[in-house]
């Protein structure tokens, strides 16, 4: 290797010379840079629909001192307090809330409300309560459900609380029920 006079080889010597004309000029050398793909995606699901069928309590007496009517989920129904269930008037059942989803879609389905009030029309009213969405031991939720197909039926029981000398009549009212997605 030839040296060069200042001691560097000549290979070195043009090195350097290629640095200081670059510097020199004002031309940075370019920073190592990488760049990638990702995917993006979206899943649009079938609107969720639902429906309810009436939670009937049936008919009921009282003596004056009142009590409840409890309709389980399973729709048995019994009474408590100075309450007695009338029978024979086959309306008495639980309520079926009807969901339809997505195919295989797991949900959540929720009492909007922990009490509703049914009114007689006038000024007469009465507390439902004591929600049971799914099956008796369930509370009003959230239950946490997987559809079979688009389509699934829940069952709903509560409990209606009739007042002391509590006004004749039929006593009517709406629940609602929240359903999502998980």
């Amino acid at each position: 290797m030839k040296k060069t006079r200042t001691g560097l080889t000549t290979t070195k010597a043009l090195m350097a010379g290629a640095a200081i004309i670059t510097l020199s000029s004002g031309v940075t050398p370019q920073a190592m840079a990488a760049s990638g793909t990702g995917a993006a995606s979206a899943i649009i699901l079938t609107p969720i629909s639902v429906t309810g069928a009436a939670l009937h309590f049936g008919s009921a007496t009282d003596s004056g001192a009142g009590g409840t009517v409890v309709m389980t989920a399973g729709g048995v129904r019994s009474t408590t307090g100075a309450t007695t269930a009338v029978t024979g008037g086959a309306l008495e059942q639980a309520g079926i809330i009807t969901v339809t989803a997505a195919n295989n879609a797991a949900i959540n389905l929720t009492m909007a409300a922990t009490s509703i009030v049914v009114t007689n029309g006038t000024a007469q009213t009465m507390a439902v309560n004591a929600f049971h969405v799914g099956t008796d031991a369930a509370g009003p939720g959230p239950i946490a459900s997987t559809l079979v197909g688009t389509t699934g039926a829940y069952n709903l029981g509560g409990t209606v609380t009739v007042g002391a000398a509590q006004a004749t009549g039929t006593y009517t009212g709406t629940y609602t029920v929240n359903v999502n997605y998980q």
